[in-house]
C-alpha cells in the first residue's frame, strides 16, 4: 500500500490553532447525540470539505470511552461555558445532566460504566498497562474518517485506522464490500461498482450453509486484500495493532450469501504458526450485522481447530 506524499495536509496544526472563542485542549459542554450536555476537550480542528468546509471540532467527552469521541460542528459547542486548559476543572464540572448525587452500588456503577462506555482512568490500571495506553491513546488521538459507506451501509467509524493519508484525513471514505478497495469521492466508488470484477472475497470457500459461507484467505497470497479488511477492522476495533504484516496470517471470511454475490460480514484471522497454540488474533463482526449470532459462529468455527485464545473482539 502507497503512501500518497504528494498532497499537502489540510489539517490545522495542532499546536497552533486557536480561535477567538476557544483553543485546542480547552474544554468546553458539548451537546452529545442523545441530546445531553457534557463536558469535553478540543482535541481538534478542521474545515470538513464534505458540507462546504464548515468548521467542525474533534472532542473527547470527559469521562466516556475514546470510541464517544466525534467532529461536531460549533453549533453543538456552549460558547458560555468555555473552561481554558490551564484553569483547574472540579468534579461538579462534568457532571451530565443525567448523573446525580445519591449514593450506587459497586454492581450499579460497573453497570453505569458500561453503559455509558465510561473510561478507566490511568491511575485504575498498572503501571505497564498505563503507560502502553498512554502511548497507544497518543498515536490513535484523532479520529479522523467519521464514517464509511460500505455496500448499503452508510457505518459510522468508532475508531482511528491508519489509511494512507491522501484517505486517512477524510470524512468519508466509500469501501467495495466485494474486493475492500477504499476510495476518497463517490463518483469513484459508483464508477468502481460498475467495473469491478469481484463477486466474492479471494481464497477458498470451506464453508457453506444456507446463505451463510467462509472463505480461507491466505495473507501471503492476497497481501493487498488482508491489509484491506485489517484497516476496515481497525475502524471499529480500539486495540488492534495488525494492519500491514500480514503474511503470517490467515483470514477466515464469513459472507452472507444472495444473487448479487457473497458480501463480507465479519473476519477472524489466526497465525498460521502460533508458537503459544493460539487459534484466533483476531475477531470482527462489521456493526450492521452484530447481534446475529455470526461471532459465535466464528469462535465456534475456530474451536474446531485447537484451542482459543481471543486478543481482539468485536462481536
Amino acid at each position: 500500500m502507497e503512501l500518497n506524499g504528494e498532497k499537502q495536509d489540510k489539517e490545522t496544526n495542532l499546536s497552533k490553532y486557536s480561535t477567538g472563542k476557544v483553543k485546542i485542549g480547552d474544554f468546553c459542554l458539548v451537546k452529545r447525540a442523545d441530546k445531553t450536555w457534557h463536558y469535553a476537550e478540543i482535541i481538534q480542528v478542521r474545515h470538513n470539505e464534505l458540507v462546504g468546509g464548515r468548521e467542525e471540532y474533534y472532542v473527547h467527552y470527559k469521562g466516556l470511552n475514546r470510541r464517544m469521541d466525534e467532529w461536531v460542528h460549533s453549533d453543538r459547542l456552549d460558547w458560555s461555558k468555555i473552561k481554558h486548559a490551564d484553569d483547574v476543572m472540579s468534579s461538579d464540572d462534568i457532571i451530565t445532566d443525567e448523573q446525580t448525587e445519591r449514593k450506587i452500588t459497586r454492581n450499579q456503577k460497573r453497570k453505569h460504566d458500561e453503559i455509558n462506555h465510561v473510561q478507566k482512568t490511568y491511575a485504575e490500571m498498572d503501571p505497564t498497562t498505563a503507560a502502553l495506553e498512554k502511548e497507544h491513546e497518543a498515536i490513535t488521538k484523532v479520529k479522523y474518517i467519521d464514517r464509511i459507506q460500505y455496500g448499503c451501509y452508510e457505518i459510522d467509524a468508532w475508531y482511528y485506522s491508519p489509511y494512507p493519508d491522501e484517505y486517512g484525513k477524510q470524512p468519508k471514505l466509500w469501501v467495495c464490500e466485494h474486493c475492500l478497495k477504499y476510495m476518497k469521492w463517490e463518483k469513484s466508488f459508483r464508477y468502481h461498482l460498475g467495473t469491478c470484477p469481484w463477486r466474492q472475497p479471494c481464497g477458498k470457500e470451506i464453508y457453506r450453509k444456507g446463505a451463510l459461507s467462509v472463505y480461507e484467505v491466505d495473507g501471503k497470497e492476497h497481501k493487498i486484500y488482508c491489509q484491506n479488511m485489517c484497516l476496515l477492522a481497525k475502524l471499529f476495533l480500539d486495540h488492534k495493532t495488525l494492519y500491514f504484516d500480514v503474511e503470517p496470517f490467515i483470514f477466515y471470511i464469513l459472507t452472507e450469501v444472495d444473487k448479487h454475490g457473497a458480501h463480507p460480514v465479519g473476519y477472524f484471522s489466526k497465525e498460521k504458526e502460533s508458537p503459544d497454540g493460539n487459534n484466533l488474533a483476531c475477531i470482527l463482526i462489521l456493526p450492521p450485522y452484530q447481534r446475529k449470532g455470526y461471532g459465535k459462529f466464528l469462535i465456534q468455527l475456530s474451536k474446531s481447530h485447537r484451542a482459543v485464545a481471543i486478543v481482539t473482539v468485536c462481536v
